[in-house]
């Protein structure tokens, strides 16, 4: 059977470039700053405070971006193929910090997978400018990798590429057969 890809995460970018942006203005504002400041404090508050964002925000996702890619070429992954089944989502919204959220999880095979949708990390989690519709009964194989969460301690299945089976193409019925009567004289 031929398998369509719909995500790939070595065909992804690293990061988002709004954070790439942010970072590159904020690079840049350091520096003015250490030219400009008479105070030495507010230059290194600056300067550590641009640190710490550049990496959580730059650094970080593209090293786990890279990781996650390289062990797919090395095939350190696993594979789960079959039916999809137990689909649901779920979208809320956060009055107290004005944000909305959503989230997916279904099963393929005896694997589960889950993730949020608006949260930027390497993995598919089908956001809304790549989004896909998921449902039950998809025949899909998913490329993923298992990992230990730091702040739960749960397992999550970081997919790496999805790739959903096409189905052969209906066979198109013949035209009926009209009954013509000849007459002959």
């Amino acid at each position: 059977m031929q398998y369509t890809t719909i995500f790939d995460i070595s065909n992804q970018p690293a990061t988002n470039r709004t954070f790439l942006l942010v970072s590159s203005v904020l690079a840049i504002s350091t520096i003015l700053c250490f030219i400009f400041s008479a105070s030495t404090l507010v230059r290194y508050i600056f300067l550590v405070f641009s640190l710490l964002f550049i990496v959580f925000s730059i650094v970080i996702p593209y090293w786990d971006h890279f990781r996650l890619a390289k062990k797919l070429t090395t095939a350190e992954y696993e594979v789960a193929e079959g039916l999809l089944t137990g689909y649901w989502r779920k979208d809320w919204y956060d009055p107290s910090d004005r944000t909305n959220y959503s989230y997916e999880a279904f099963q393929v095979g005896n694997i589960q997978f889950g993730y949020h949708r608006f949260i930027e990390m390497a993995g598919f989690h089908n956001e809304e400018t790549a989004y896909f519709p998921i449902r039950n009964g998809l025949w899909m194989r998913i490329y993923y990798l298992p990992e230990q969460q730091l702040d739960e301690g749960n397992l999550m299945n970081r997919i790496l590429r999805l790739e959903v089976r096409q189905l052969p193409k209906p066979i198109r019925p013949l035209p009926a057969i009209q009954n013509h009567e000849h007459r002959y004289n």
